[in-house]
């Protein structure tokens, strides 16, 4: 028995082991977690297997290895869970940017058309966004040099060109009955929605927005104060009053995309980044000392 399931189809090797498991046992009823341990090569008094499928312990490459063989995964299928392993455990963005570039050569040799890889593909480069939007300018002509002069920091022809055919292959750009690229959708999510359950999507909007705020640095030097808005407040607060800031955040997003949407003509494309983060951490609540009570009688 072998199954089923496809697991070019996951980026979360708990989620494909459970559904394994499950793809099994619809199978065969007397498929156990025992039955796969021994399969895996381990004790079939261990519980190793669900373990992992639970997220109680990590995935480890070897043992990766034999759940691979335990499945019936041979060839690149294999080769997809040990690299699912090692993004999970990667312990930088960085191992895991390696790593995810590995995962979706191995999916795309796989599914023609996969669009659980939408999200990474479109932020995978930090300038698809913005030639996205570059089609809503007033003034656009589709050319490929004219619009890498207008980028800032600047693109060549070639990244142009690729870039906007790789927004046509993924949906977000079309053409219209006289062939000129418009957008699908005016806008993608919503602010309070922006949460994606995909690994490898999170991990590319990570380096998407670490590229985002470098340009913001460096809009500090090759633009004038007219041009940008840089500037920030330092403060201590409660925790509730840091909710409530980061709910004001939102609604502000929120407001600028009202804002956003307002049928004007299109002059510039640009960028709004808003940050929030702690600058010193709270303690936690059990190593918090409790005051003495100094008016305490006998």
């Amino acid at each position: 028995m072998i199954t089923r399931i496809n697991i070019f189809d996951y980026s979360d090797a708990c989620r494909f082991l459970t559904d394994a498991y499950a793809d099994l046992r619809e199978q065969n009823p007397k498929v156990s977690y025992r039955y796969l341990q021994k399969k895996a090569g381990y004790s079939p008094k261990s519980n190793h297997y669900w373990q992992v499928a639970a997220g109680r312990v990590p995935l480890s490459r070897r043992a990766a290895a034999r759940f691979a063989k335990a499945l019936g995964l041979v060839g690149d299928a294999s080769s997809y869970l040990l690299l699912l392993a090692e993004f999970a455990q990667a312990k930088t963005d960085e191992e895991r940017s390696l790593l995810a570039r590995k995962i979706t050569r191995l999916r795309r040799r796989q599914i023609h058309q996969d669009k659980s890889q939408i999200p990474h593909d479109y932020y995978a480069e930090w300038y698809l966004p913005a030639l996205r939007e570059v089609v809503n300018l007033s003034d656009f002509r589709e050319d490929a040099a004219w619009i890498g002069r207008r980028l800032v920091p600047r693109l060549s022809a070639k990244q142009v060109k690729d870039g906007l055919a790789k927004l046509e292959q993924l949906g977000f750009l079309q053409r219209d009955e006289n062939g000129r690229l418009q957008q699908v959708e005016a806008l993608i999510g919503s602010v309070n929605n922006r949460r994606d359950p995909d690994a490898l999507s999170r991990l590319a909007v990570r380096n998407f927005h670490r590229h985002m705020i470098g340009l913001a640095g460096q809009s500090l030097d090759n633009q004038t104060q007219d041009q940008r808005l840089v500037t920030g407040i330092t403060a201590s607060v409660s925790l509730d009053q840091l909710e409530r800031l980061h709910s004001l955040a939102l609604e502000m997003l929120a407001k600028a995309q009202e804002i956003i949407q307002e049928d004007e003509p299109v002059d510039v494309v640009a960028r709004l980044n808003v940050q929030l983060f702690q600058l010193v951490r709270p303690e936690p609540a059990n190593s918090i000392p409790k005051p003495k009570d100094h008016h305490k009688r006998g």
